[in-house]
């Protein structure tokens, strides 16, 4: 009868064992879930704190097919989530303003959470050469605004001896751009850069060029071969 009763008392410690690391387990799990769900804490600034980068980037003026190089700059405040673009002549056109919200989608997917950057606003200005009386317009500027996006917050800096002249999706995959050749010549009859970075999908065989021609696929790979 003793062992009987012994026996009842340890699988009913065993039965609440059990139940009591289900339940834990239960816990933890969905804590888990809703931190994975929820994604990271927002970027905080502190107030009156502007973090800025640079990097250089090329378009083609739409009438003559004449590249055109640019200095494209990042201002990143504490604010609401805000993105703006200030682009001088000829950089004024309608689609790479509305690029800028791809880039900052695509480097809110590489920080893990659709509202990373909420509590700050992000503020491009695109500062051409030289000015001219034609258009520069199109997405090839967008993998370059979430390059100095990722600098600013991660504050590293930005290789000044490359032109970047790539697409970007919201998931940070790179994606080839137009007019590609007269950027590239661009670039070289410029004279003040040795590397000008292209998707990995632009050319199947790469043209031969005086400067180094580099192909990248996703925005940790861009990253990686823009810090300085």
């Amino acid at each position: 009868m003793a062992r009987r009763r012994a026996r009842r008392r340890e699988k009913s410690y065993l039965a609440s064992f059990l139940a009591i690391s289900f339940l834990l387990g239960s816990v933890l799990g969905g804590a888990l879930v809703i931190g994975l769900v929820r994604g990271p804490e927002p970027l905080e600034l502190p107030e009156n704190v502007i973090t800025t980068r640079s990097i250089n980037i090329v378009g083609v003026l739409e009438s003559s097919n004449v590249g055109k190089l640019a200095t494209l700059t990042v201002e990143l405040r504490q604010g609401k989530g805000d993105v703006f673009i200030n682009a001088a002549s000829p950089y004024e056109g309608y689609v790479m303003q509305e690029w800028t919200t791809k880039a900052r989608d695509a480097v809110e997917f590489y920080m893990g959470g659709a509202l990373a950057l909420s509590r700050v606003d992000i503020a491009f200005t695109v500062e051409p050469f030289e000015e001219q009386d034609e258009k520069v317009d199109g997405p090839s500027a967008s993998a370059a605004m979430a390059v100095v996006l990722v600098a600013a917050i991660e504050n590293w800096e930005v290789r000044q001896d490359t032109v970047v002249s790539v697409k970007i999706d919201e998931y940070g995959n790179l994606n080839p751009i137009g007019k590609a050749e007269e950027k590239l010549l661009a670039v070289e009859t410029d004279g003040r850069f040795t590397r000008f970075i292209v998707s990995d999908d632009q050319w199947r065989t790469p043209p031969h060029s005086n400067i180094t021609i580099i192909e990248v696929n996703r925005l940790q790979d861009l990253l990686d071969q823009m810090k300085e």
